[in-house]
């Protein structure tokens, strides 16, 4: 079982999951501070961006941690808590997942799941660019669709959710 699996197995049903990105030294686990970036419908089916003056939502259920820099969290029965969060929930730290910028732009145009994303940034800089990553791009959009092609990989999104 995948340590993304792992935690939403320990979630209450219709628990949204909140993520961010670890950047170095862009935020400390020791004093767990966090920038929420995206949030997930309480199906688990899309992720939709979080927005700065946005009340944190209180139905959270996990927070997931993109991070290349940063190992990711051994997987235990008790994953770490986002304290810093108004209601402390179950945390972890995962790599992001392996999706080009490309991919990301043809999905958005052929999955409806995508819809709640605006790509608009990601294909100007796709037309722009000669080669483009995703530390071109905005945390909030990046995350955003880290967190919906995880959705998409490791609960199956729409179809999995309503058959």
């Amino acid at each position: 079982m995948s340590t993304f699996l792992h935690l939403i197995s320990k979630m209450p049903p219709l628990r949204r999951i909140a993520a961010t990105t670890l950047q170095k030294c862009a935020i400390s686990l020791d004093k767990r501070q966090f920038t929420l970036h995206t949030v997930s419908d309480p199906y688990l089916s899309f992720a939709e961006a979080f927005s700065k003056g946005d009340d944190e939502p209180t139905d959270l259920g996990a927070l997931v941690i993109f991070s290349s820099t940063i190992a990711p969290l051994p997987q235990s029965d008790t994953p770490f808590l986002a304290a810093s969060l108004r209601n402390p929930v179950p945390m972890i730290i995962i790599p992001p997942p392996e999706i080009t910028i490309a991919e990301a732009i043809k999905e958005s145009e052929e999955n409806p799941l995508w819809d709640s994303m605006d790509l608009t940034e990601l294909e100007e800089v796709e037309e722009g660019a000669e080669e483009i990553c995703w530390d071109d791009i905005e945390d909030e959009l990046k995350v955003t669709v880290w967190l919906q092609k995880t959705l998409d990989d490791e609960c199956g999104g729409w179809k999995n959710t309503f058959g």
